[in-house]
């Protein structure tokens, strides 16, 4: 990844117009970086951030002919804990993914049912599911009791 002129940043290589002069994708392959350079194209790092933050300012950095992203981050405010758990309402999601029957057993269960007429494994599994649901509620639903 690189930037031009501190201002466009350029993904990947591609041709590019530099002051009326047509650049083929190449040079970004093929010149060295103090080429690279004297059309004030420059390797870039930009910065990442963990979900859970919010960027209050960025600002560039060059280092030996690299330029650098730099935030300043702020933490956003945890989430209201859901009436009956400890964790977010987000993380309601998360808990069900982890506690609902797999995949597998849904799909014997529903065979099992669909074609072989047995309907008693779909019904324990859609009770394991509810109760699921209960124990881990979406943030706008009561737990059931």
């Amino acid at each position: 990844m690189w930037i031009h002129n501190k201002k466009t940043v350029i993904r990947g290589p591609q041709d590019i117009v530099i002051d009326g002069v047509q650049h083929p994708a190449q040079i970004f392959l093929n010149w060295t970086k103090e080429e690279l350079a004297s059309l004030d194209i420059k390797p870039f790092q930009p910065a990442t951030y963990s979900s859970g933050f919010r960027v209050i300012s960025s600002e560039l950095e060059e280092k030996e002919g690299v330029v650098f992203e730099r935030l300043e981050l702020e933490k956003l405010p945890q989430e209201t804990p859901v009436a009956g758990t400890q964790e977010s309402a987000y993380d309601y999601i998360q808990s069900r993914e982890r506690a609902y029957p797999g995949v597998d057993e849904l799909i014997v269960a529903l065979w099992e049912k669909v074609v072989e007429g047995r309907n008693g494994p779909a019904e324990e599994l859609q009770a394991a599911r509810l109760e699921v649901k209960n124990n881990f509620p979406k943030p706008d639903e009561k737990v059931l009791i």
